[in-house]
């Protein structure tokens, strides 16, 4: 409770890892931007020199916030999908294995963000691990 108080999110207690999918929530409810203003916001508020939001338990605060500033995260572990977001920084390039990238550019200004994977777009929030892994362009905005 706590860890709660310490932030001003109401209920929302992002410390407590088994929450981590609940932003991404909004946009499997149809409501991509609900996602994108709270994710960007946990990001911005709650990860910083100053401040880290909870206890690092084997990885999953640090995880959360690598895949989130993917614009991209797990919310279903056990399905090889990812629901969309937003990028966080402007472009990032990860490296995929087997000599195959993702180029992840956020074109966004503001506001909900349209996605496309290699110049198709993306009319789900929830892209296929396979597509991602294949490497490519990943285009938010």
């Amino acid at each position: 409770m706590s860890e709660m108080a310490a932030v001003n999110f109401g209920q929302y207690d992002h410390g407590n890892q088994p929450v981590h999918h609940v932003l991404y929530l909004f946009a499997l409810a149809g409501r991509p931007e609900r996602t994108q203003y709270w994710v960007k916001r946990v990001m911005d508020e709650l990860y910083s020199p100053e401040s880290f939001a909870g206890d690092e338990d084997t990885g999953a605060m640090a995880a959360w916030y690598l895949m989130s500033a993917m614009g991209m995260y797990a919310v279903c572990p056990a399905k090889a999908e990812y629901v969309l977001g937003r990028a966080y920084f402007p472009a990032m390039t990860v490296r995929m294995g087997e000599g195959k990238t993702l180029r992840i550019e956020n074109r966004a200004s503001s506001g909900a963000a349209r996605a496309s994977l290699n110049g198709k777009g993306i009319d789900s929030p929830v892209v296929g691990h396979a597509d991602i892994a294949a490497g490519g362009r990943l285009v938010f905005g």
